[in-house]
């Protein structure tokens, strides 16, 4: 299951955060500087909690939350995504 944002351009070293009530999925963060992509992996697959920060290094408007592993009952929410 993916999720796609247009956000403001992130440039260099900064960080997205995600925040979800199930704290047992696992998300990857891909980017790109284009809508149709193509999408580069920034992140490693992390199982998020609350709020959960993901450090990167890259530049582009485009996230892909690509969610990896669903929590016990089969279901997800990805409440929060934002940038710095």
């Amino acid at each position: 299951m993916t999720v796609s944002l247009a956000m403001s351009t992130l440039a260099g070293n900064g960080s997205l955060c995600s925040g979800a009530p199930h704290p047992a999925i696992s998300l990857l963060k891909l980017v790109s500087t284009s809508p149709g992509g193509p999408f580069t992996p920034v992140t490693g697959v992390q199982t998020v909690g609350a709020r959960t920060t993901f450090d990167l290094d890259a530049t582009g408007r485009y996230v892909v939350v690509w969610i990896t592993r669903l929590p016990p009952g089969g279901v997800a929410h990805v409440n929060e995504v934002d940038a710095s």
